[in-house]
């Protein structure tokens, strides 16, 4: 007879945590024979490799308490991502932890970031894979920033907002980056835009003008701009 269900006790949600082997002996002679680093790993390799191809994570959409459905997606979704993951070295690469290669795909993907602490990025800053900055993140390779929710450190979460190619940007939607940086901080300088944006300040001021025009920020002091 085949088994398609999920073990006893694991479920999608917990798949990546918990271990339950259908054969607990054949599972530790595969271990003892060095055919497996440990039991129960398979799982997040799947998941670990899926990252370091920038390729999506496994899809168990359709699971349930009788029948496992596994989609495995082989399109690369950034090359950005790509470029991270090959820029670090192998020694850093083999200690990067399954949940470190998740947060690195919810950064790159833009979502589910709402309410992640600082102190979840601490163990790839060690690894030197990311780095702080005064606005909030970035890769050390310099593919992407990243805010925390609040600009001056202040708050523990971290926001949504994995940044875009801001040179490529249409204007309008330069606006709205703009914007969002300024739902996180009351006050901030042209300077301060252009160091996270990588625009001139002079692009910037440009940019600044408008939204002053269209009533949206007022100016406040010769550098300093409020929402």
């Amino acid at each position: 007879m085949i088994v398609t269900r999920l073990p006893n006790g694991i479920t999608v949600d917990n798949i990546l945590d918990r271990q339950s082997p259908r054969n607990v002996l054949i599972a530790d002679i595969f271990q003892l024979c060095g055919l497996v680093e440990r039991s129960g790993q398979g799982m997040n390799l799947i998941y670990e490799m899926a990252v370091r191809e920038a390729k999506p994570l496994p899809d168990f959409s359709g699971t349930d308490a009788y029948f496992v459905k596994l989609a495995i997606n082989g399109k690369i979704l950034d090359k950005r991502m790509l470029s991270l993951i090959k820029s670090i070295e192998d020694e850093h690469l083999n200690e990067i932890t399954t949940d470190d290669y998740i947060l690195l795909m919810n950064v790159f993907q833009g979502k589910d970031l709402d309410g992640i602490k600082p102190e979840k990025f601490e163990h790839l800053i060690e690894l030197e894979i990311v780095k702080r900055t005064e606005t909030g993140f970035e890769f050390a390779n310099g593919a992407m920033s990243f805010l925390t929710e609040s600009l001056n450190g202040k708050s523990s979460d971290c926001q949504a907002i994995a940044t875009v190619d801001w040179q490529s940007l249409e204007k309008s939607d330069r606006k709205k980056q703009i914007l969002a940086i300024f739902s996180n901080e009351d006050k901030i300088t042209s300077s301060q835009l252009a160091k996270y944006t990588g625009l001139t300040q002079g692009r910037i001021r440009t940019i600044l003008q408008e939204l002053v025009s269209d009533g949206v920020i007022v100016k406040a002091g010769d550098n300093r701009y409020t929402s």
